[in-house]
């Protein structure tokens, strides 16, 4: 028998066994990855710079005054804000534990989180290597016991991927409502999650236009308007006043797109450097050292995916690209920087495409 044609029907034994070792790794995994930042935050290294410079807010500022310029010219999403302050009152100011606790939950709850998030988009095996990735990428760990926001804005990204497959299933008002809430919400804790709401809006709403289903436009319009609100309220009133700081523009200048003759070399470089951080490949001491360092497995597997995406579903490829395009027009606006401040939301999208097309053909466990 051809071994390309070999299937699940043709040795259901074997699947079963297979995936009752794929699933005991991955609970493996899960667990590792969290003992890892659990031991990482007991470890409690001393605080780094900017740690210290946001930190220095939650031990003079109260809620309120965490909505007006923050010292040292700090930059985090009010939700952030608002959370880090409820914990170090929670267990004392000054406290290193107290201001990574919040980054650590959100750390470990994004791990369970993406397993099932991969589960919708990967196979078995893709699955197993995505969650593996995800839960051992040093830059993530790192960052998820840490006082800044990226951990956070992690698990945004994974909570809203899980929140629009959840909605696409749903076609009622109190769904519409209830899908409005929790993107209006999570809003406020990360950033650059208006780039993801507003590409799954756009798509969407285009979608169901074309289809002329203007019974489930309209419902999807109101979980959008309900975003939308949430918005500009936090922009108006909290984001915006942090828009104009020219230092941090200055500060940024490498992370912003150019628009100029350096533009491919830019865009060429800021792919490689998303799997340094977040996922760290850069980070990788082996003999093949130099090869890893240049990030060439990853952007291959990754655009490999990306190809898969778009020839199998080009709803969801536009959904994990459009994002990406949405901030590089910022980027090149000079809105926000590209790199690192979006470094731990890009790696759920970059996992998921790499790994799209990792299959493993059964008849490998076949006994000769």
């Amino acid at each position: 028998m051809n071994v390309s044609t070999l299937t699940a029907k043709d040795h259901p034994e074997l699947t079963t066994r297979y995936r009752q070792i794929l699933l005991f790794y991955i609970y493996f995994v899960i667990t590792a990855g969290i003992s890892l930042r659990i031991y990482h935050y007991f470890y409690n290294r001393s605080l780094w710079g900017d740690e210290a410079f946001l930190g220095i807010n939650f031990l003079v500022k109260d809620f309120y005054e965490l909505t007006q310029p923050l010292i040292n010219d700090q930059q985090a999403p009010l939700g952030f804000l608002w959370s880090e302050k409820f914990f170090t009152i929670l267990f004392g100011a000054g406290n290193e534990y107290a201001l990574r606790f919040f980054p650590l939950l959100c750390g470990i709850g994004s791990i369970p989180l993406f397993y099932h998030l991969c589960k919708s988009y990967l196979s078995d095996t893709g699955t197993a290597i995505a969650i593996t990735c995800f839960a051992f990428a040093s830059p993530l760990v790192a960052h998820s016991v840490e006082a800044k926001q990226y951990s956070t804005e992690l698990l945004v990204t994974v909570v809203l991927l899980l929140l629009f497959k959840w909605f696409e299933k749903r076609n009622s008002l109190s769904a519409s409502v209830l899908s409005g809430a929790a993107g209006s919400i999570l809003l406020w804790f990360s950033y650059p999650s208006i780039f993801i709401l507003f590409s799954y809006a756009t798509l969407t709403s285009i979608k169901y236009f074309i289809r002329k289903d203007w019974k489930m436009l309209g419902l999807r319009l109101i979980t959008f308007g309900i975003w939308g609100t949430s918005f500009l309220i936090n922009y108006l009133t909290f984001v915006k006043r942090g828009t104009s700081t020219d230092w941090l523009v200055e500060w940024w200048r490498e992370y912003f797109m150019p628009l100029s003759a350096a533009t491919i070399p830019w865009l060429v470089k800021a792919l490689f450097r998303l799997f340094d951080d977040p996922l760290g490949l850069n980070w990788l001491y082996t003999p093949l050292q130099g090869f890893f360092r240049q990030s060439f497995i990853g952007v291959f597997l990754l655009l490999l995916g990306i190809m898969f995406f778009y020839k199998k579903s080009k709803e969801t490829f536009l959904l994990l690209v459009m994002p990406f395009i949405l901030c590089l027009l910022a980027s090149a606006l000079q809105l926000y920087p590209f790199l690192w401040q979006t470094s731990d939301v890009s790696c759920s999208y970059y996992i998921i495409g790499s790994w799209q097309r990792i299959r493993i053909p059964f008849s490998i466990f076949q006994k000769g």
